[in-house]
């Protein structure tokens, strides 16, 4: 097997693709599934014994956090002016055509 040398570029296709996971990675989630999948009666016996139901939800989301991946928060960047940029007699007017988009919209539901 050819040994990388340093300042050589990468062959095409060499290596795990970008993004997938290794092999004992996926076995590992994938056997913690399983597991969970053949324990689900018992989980659901285990939470209903907890009296308290913040503490019953705490342990739920808790574990379902390892089988359902956390979503990356996301920085959200300004594109234009925000409401706090916009002079008095704009937000004003705006209110007043959102009243009256609302005021449609709730007539013609009846």
């Amino acid at each position: 097997m050819a040994k990388f040398e340093k300042g050589h570029p990468k062959l095409p296709g060499a290596g795990r693709p970008k993004g997938l996971q290794n092999q004992v990675t996926r076995d590992v989630r994938e056997a913690i599934a399983r597991f969970a999948e053949c324990n689900i009666d018992k989980f659901v016996g285990w939470l209903q014994e907890v009296e308290d139901p913040a503490r019953r939800c705490e342990i739920f989301l808790k574990t379902i956090e390892y089988h359902i991946p956390k979503l990356t928060r996301q920085e959200v960047k300004n594109i234009g002016p925000t409401l706090a940029d916009l002079p008095d007699e704009e937000l004003d007017r705006l209110v007043e055509e959102y009243r009256r988009q609302e005021d449609a919209r709730i007539a013609n539901m009846h």
